[in-house]
């Protein structure tokens, strides 16, 4: 198999596990609490692990190998999914048993994704490294489309807690598998590289482009952060359903595919209308696409909003990581992309702990906060121009 292909099996593997265990549980904990709070200070624990991650991701995935990097992340996960496994069996608290694992499993993924990042310059031809970048965010897209289906299932069925972990150990132990059989692209070795946090941060920062871009998305994520833990909240505290909880997950994924596949076009005129959609109108167009929800408040207004939100991230997210390696030397792509993950969800923990009894105040209040809030952070931040 090519590396493209190993790549991107490994991908599909491990994701699909990943999302899906993560739809499934925490339809879990709403389950089991029947509080928004509940998940949002789980949530907000994990979204620590995720921000002191990113030190750790940039350090490995500079000084190590991103390949033995990516596979000791997915080792760890599996062991931790396994040690989980057995604390479940032994009648610990489920709940604790499951933040704990969820917060080994976000700090490894969070590595796990710097070192992919990283890693695609050496695995992965420089003329294919955008149309590499659109694929798999297709793939991701999709999974994230088949996800929520596929918890659905195991919730209707009462698949047990336990076998959801051991689906995801061993996507985990697959994964492993793939990333073994890579090969470099050259024979270039991998230079030891010692530049510091403070370097890569001026690297950075010397890009206007790059870095307003970063900016913008750490304060964004405030509210995408908070959006996305009330889409996991509302389909059961608000609307009471399994279903609509699938829906909800479903009309996010079809935004990014929908999204994916357009910035993929090569379609003039379709290139021209994205390039007209700059940060500035993208962060204001997600904060009106909240609107119809307010003024209505039905199912159908709050797939719009969460079909457009998801849509015009991942447009940004597609240009943003290509033109970050593109234009970053591959050899400190590691800490450069963990200090623009480290900006970028720096903004998680307390997003998660303020919607999380937001949403359980009011819904409709919730909604208000965060479109008026991206409809301001629009207007404030300097616009930014796309680089040919």
């Amino acid at each position: 198999m090519t590396n493209k292909k190993l790549l991107i099996t490994g991908y599909v593997t491990t994701l699909l596990g990943s999302y899906t265990y993560d739809q499934y549980i925490k339809w879990v904990i709403l389950d089991e609490t029947n509080s928004a709070a509940f998940l949002g200070i789980a949530t907000a624990i994990t979204s620590v692990a995720l921000f002191f991650a990113q030190f750790l991701g940039g350090i490995a995935a500079d000084k190590y190998s991103p390949k033995r990097t990516m596979c000791a992340m997915e080792l760890i996960s599996a062991t931790a999914a396994l040690l989980s496994m057995v604390c479940i069996m032994m009648n610990f608290d489920l709940l604790i048993t499951v933040i704990i694992l969820n917060t080994v499993l976000v700090l490894t993924s969070s590595v796990y994704s710097i070192a992919s990042k990283a890693a695609l310059p050496y695995f992965v031809v420089t003329d294919h490294l955008k149309s590499f970048n659109s694929i798999q965010t297709a793939c991701k897209n999709v999974l994230t489309l088949v996800s929520p289906i596929l918890a659905y299932i195991m919730i209707k069925i009462g698949i047990d807690p336990i076998y959801a972990i051991l689906l995801n150990l061993i996507t985990f132990l697959l994964n492993t598998f793939w990333l073994i059989r890579l090969k470099p692209v050259s024979i270039e070795t991998k230079k030891v590289v010692t530049i510091k946090f403070r370097e890569a941060f001026n690297i950075l920062y010397s890009d206007r482009i790059i870095f307003k871009m970063i900016i913008a998305a750490g304060i964004l994520n405030f509210y995408l952060f908070g959006f996305e833990l009330l889409e996991k909240s509302i389909g059961k505290i608000y609307f009471s359903s399994v279903s609509i909880y699938m829906l909800i997950g479903i009309a996010a994924a079809i935004g990014a595919i929908f999204a994916a596949f357009l910035v993929h076009s090569k379609n003039d005129s379709v290139q021209r209308i994205l390039s007209f959609i700059d940060v500035k109108k993208m962060i204001f167009l997600q904060g009106m696409v909240i609107l119809p929800f307010v003024l209505f408040s039905n199912l159908y207004t709050f797939l719009f909003a969460t079909f457009f939100i998801s849509f015009l991230t991942i447009m940004f997210n597609i240009e943003f990581f290509t033109l970050v390696q593109l234009n970053i030397d591959r050899t400190i792509l590691g800490k450069v992309f963990a200090i623009i993950f480290l900006i970028a969800t720096s903004t998680a923990p307390i997003a998660n702990l303020v919607y999380g009894y937001l949403i359980e105040y009011d819904v409709l209040i919730t909604c208000i906060v965060t479109m008026v809030g991206l409809i301001i952070l629009s207007l404030i931040i300097p616009r930014t121009e796309n680089r040919s």
